[in-house]
């Protein structure tokens, strides 16, 4: 098993927020469902985003693979990318060091 990480942004058209709409609501709620299932079984490690203008944030999840293939089908499969609402980047990743206090930050 290997690590990667994914990170994706959101498209142009999202940067203003008066483009969300119910439906995009609802994706970014499926959105977290998926990288909460897959933290559930152990797949997922660490999942974040930034805080900055929605223009330069973009969201990172940590998991777990056998192989790029799959690390690229996991990304794929994440619902704002299906839905076109984000772009995503698959990179292999290489853990070098965590702290304690890194783990006690809550969640937004």
């Amino acid at each position: 098993m290997n690590l990667y990480t994914y990170k994706i942004t959101l498209k142009a058209h999202y940067h203003d927020l008066k483009n969300w709409d119910a439906k995009t609501q609802a994706v970014f709620g499926e959105h977290a469902a998926y990288l909460k299932t897959g933290l559930d079984s152990g797949k997922v490690l660490i999942v974040g985003r930034t805080d900055t203008a929605l223009d330069k944030n973009f969201g990172l999840a940590v998991f777990k693979a056998e192989n790029e293939s799959e690390a690229r089908a996991f990304m794929q499969a994440d619902p704002v990318v299906v839905a076109g609402i984000m772009d995503g980047e698959v990179y292999p990743f290489k853990l070098f060091m965590v702290t304690d206090e890194a783990r006690s930050f809550n969640i937004w």
